[in-house]
């Protein structure tokens, strides 16, 4: 495996990483795939990326026969809930700060509004809107070139 230090073309682009990376709606955790990848190559990014995000599964997985049992406890339980409160609060900031910055424009706008009634009232799959958004932005390029 290459070390860091064999490889000092490679530094600038480590140090610029944080940078890039901070402007992005993800999380660190693709931080340890870069570096991975510097490291290693893509053997590297990979190992890297089950390391960050595999804990997490396994202590899902870990932990989910418990939760009936925790559920009967009152304090327990009342702690699980405002988990639970917390995390759609978090959410709801999220959505709210990437519609403030993806909802440009009325055609944008329009978007959103129309994958959002076919989610709620069709249940429709969000791959076919993610799709549809792109065929829509392609389709507004074509027509009206920036």
């Amino acid at each position: 495996m290459a070390k860091v230090e064999t490889a000092p073309d490679r530094l600038p682009r480590f140090v610029d990483f944080p940078g890039y990376g901070s402007g992005r709606p993800t999380g660190r955790g693709y931080h340890g795939t870069f570096i991975g990848y510097l490291i290693a190559g893509s053997p590297g990014a990979m190992l890297a990326t089950v390391g960050i995000f595999l804990p997490a599964f396994l202590f899902v997985l870990a932990s989910s026969p418990l939760i009936p049992r925790m559920r009967r406890s009152r304090w327990v339980s009342g702690f699980l809930d405002g988990v639970n409160v917390a995390s759609l609060g978090l959410m709801a900031a999220v959505t709210w700060q990437l519609g403030r910055s993806a909802l440009i424009d009325g055609v944008t706008t329009i978007v959103a509004l129309i994958s959002a009634l076919l989610i709620v009232n069709f249940k429709f799959n969000s791959a076919w809107l993610v799709l549809g958004g792109g065929v829509v932005e392609f389709a507004m390029r074509l027509l009206w070139p920036v």
